[in-house]
């Protein structure tokens, strides 16, 4: 679950519609079982397990939990760390059936984590157990978290990054300023890149910090 990168305004949700149900397709069975029979959530973690962590980890357990009771399957509870940077919130490692977090941001919007962050990143593995590699928000995903965990499947989070935001460099265009990473401040710098306002059009130039 990534931030929203489109620039100019705070960070939106977006949701669609579903125009047809496509959890009754696919397999009822957990075909990728024999690669990771084992894995238990505990098992991957990095450093000692806190109580926030705690919590997440038993919200992972009763939402595969759910989609056990909704689907008839078996799915295994995922393996779980805690080692995201940056500003994305949560990421499913489909092949190796594991979840990851950010402990940051995770600590800023415990409560979010809780209700949305942790059953957006499980559906996405529902969604590879039963139907393979799929549009990642696409139709399949959007009925997993709307009828399966009853949340209205949006894709991508508005928390406050700044805590983790990084350094940053100011450009500007022909109607705005706005501040580039490091890495794409580097790819200009290098004439590598050149980045375009979405707006007027103009390419972005580096204002020289005095």
């Amino acid at each position: 679950m990534g931030k929203n990168r489109q620039s100019g305004g705070t960070a939106r949700f977006r949701s669609n519609q579903i125009s047809e149900d496509p959890i009754e397709k696919g397999s009822i069975g957990f075909p990728f079982l024999f690669l990771f029979p084992t894995l238990s959530a505990r098992k991957l973690s990095q450093s000692p397990m806190n109580e926030l962590h705690y919590r997440i980890t038993q919200r992972v357990s009763e939402c595969i939990a759910i989609a056990n009771q909704q689907l008839g399957c078996q799915f295994p509870v995922p393996a779980i760390r805690f080692d995201i940077r940056g500003k994305t919130a949560g990421m499913a490692l489909l092949q190796r059936w594991a979840l990851r977090f950010n402990p940051i941001l995770l600590e800023e919007n415990s409560d979010a984590f809780f209700q949305e962050v942790v059953p957006h990143e499980v559906a996405h593995l529902i969604v590879f157990a039963r139907f393979g590699k799929v549009k990642p928000h696409g139709k399949e995903w959007q009925a997993v978290m709307l009828r399966v965990f009853g949340i209205s499947p949006q894709t991508t989070h508005s928390f406050d990054v700044s805590s983790v935001q990084g350094k940053t460099f100011l450009y500007q265009c022909s109607c705005d300023q706005m501040q580039l990473t490091v890495r794409r401040h580097n790819k200009v710098q290098r004439q590598q890149a050149q980045y375009i306002c979405r707006r007027c059009k103009q390419p972005l130039t580096y204002i020289q910090s005095s």
